[in-house]
């Protein structure tokens, strides 16, 4: 997740998500005063949403590789991350950490 701008005024923000990896990918926003790192997640390391200290704002489906999908959303001045919450992956060689315990996520902020 590298969003082009750190930071955007109150109001209406337009992201576009441009999958440039191999795999699908998803993006969420929330708003929180956590770090990108330090979200509430269950035992698998997958964002919950509905944790301490974050508000689930919006996300996108899946985004399939060399996809891309936009979202504006209505943002009030804050704090915010944006993230990458798909669970683990199992292989034929073992299992892949949670995109976002993979380090799937951008501070944002909204003044």
């Amino acid at each position: 997740v590298v969003p082009d701008v750190e930071a955007a005024p109150a109001g209406e923000v337009t992201f576009a998500a441009i999958n440039a990896g191999s795999i699908p990918h998803k993006f969420v926003a929330a708003r929180t005063d956590l770090a990108p790192d330090a979200l509430p997640t269950d035992d698998r390391g997958v964002v919950d949403a509905e944790g301490e200290g974050i508000a689930f704002i919006d996300e996108l489906a899946e985004i399939e590789p060399t996809g891309s999908d936009e979202v504006t959303l209505d943002l009030e001045p804050g704090k915010y991350v944006l993230f990458c919450n798909l669970p683990p992956e199992e292989t034929l060689h073992g299992g892949h950490p949670s995109h976002y315990a993979q380090g799937m996520s951008a501070a944002f902020t909204v003044e």
